[in-house]
């Protein structure tokens, strides 16, 4: 599956990022490199940013190669410097669909817990640790599910919106109370993560949405459904209630998602 361009502006675009692709901007992996294809899309004359390591491809904030979904890149000095001020100063907005494990309770809408993430030889993986860097994430719970195949074994799907973005910090909060990502083979058992495989072929974590301000202070928004292979994962649950038959119903659907704050959930109390 190929990366492509979902907006285009003079100073910056947003990029649609496959599962596969590596967010090259450092701690490069085993992944296609991101900045290949944006160095094969704009001449150094169009976006000279795209074409300095040092300016990490112009890229401003990572995607994990496991995931999909949008990203920023600023394309000169003046639209990278803007991204990276709204992304320190918290007025870009980032938001992820995520199927997880469990049941989670309704009424947590907020985990707050320092991410630490270590790089070892031999280990490149993130943990909740006093001695990490505060790390915030929304979530809302959008419906309870069995497996169509193993009606013993329970999910939810769950919309994110993170305050911050330490390395891996959605994968580690998640796993941290109890709710791995679904197929997350580095955050959760191997037994458990070969056996999510058997429907779903990748982390199921997608970032659908993007807010982001202009240099003319103009705001503008990004969204990417769910993509076929996550589509085709969440064929495979059958909902516990009604609320959560329509939520699936609506990913699923033709329609274009919806920003974070404007999905009400399961009613809390509900578990």
């Amino acid at each position: 599956m190929p990366a492509s361009i979902i907006l285009d502006f003079t100073d910056l675009c947003v990029v649609h990022k496959p599962p596969g692709w590596e967010v090259d901007c450092s701690d490069v992996g085993s992944g296609i490199l991101l900045s290949t294809f944006l160095q094969r899309t704009y001449s150094p004359w169009v976006a000279p940013l795209v074409h300095y390591e040092e300016y990490q491809f112009g890229m401003v904030h990572r995607l994990d190669r496991v995931s999909s979904g949008l990203l920023l890149v600023g394309k000169t000095f003046a639209g990278y410097h803007s991204l990276v001020w709204q992304l320190n100063t918290g007025r870009l907005q980032r938001e992820y669909i995520v199927a997880v494990h469990g049941w989670v309770a309704p009424d947590l809408r907020l985990i707050d817990a320092k991410v630490f993430h270590i790089h070892a030889e031999g280990s490149r993986e993130s943990r909740v640790t006093e001695q990490g860097r505060p790390s915030q994430t929304r979530l809302t719970t959008l419906g309870h599910y069995s497996l169509r195949e193993h009606p013993e074994d329970k999910f939810s799907v769950i919309v994110v919106q993170i305050r911050t973005g330490r390395r891996h910090q959605i994968r580690t909060h998640l796993a941290h109370v109890g709710h791995p990502t679904v197929a997350d083979g580095k955050y959760m058992p191997r037994e458990c993560f070969l056996r999510d495989r058997q429907w779903c072929d990748r982390n199921f974590l997608h970032r659908y949405r993007l807010s982001f301000g202009m240099l003319d202070g103009t705001t503008h928004e990004a969204l990417a459904a769910l993509p076929k292979d996550l589509r085709a994962a969440a064929a495979h649950f059958v909902a516990a209630d009604s609320t959560s038959a329509l939520a699936l119903a609506e990913w699923l659907g033709i329609g274009p998602p919806k920003a974070w704050k404007l999905y009400t959930g399961l009613p809390c109390g509900k578990c």
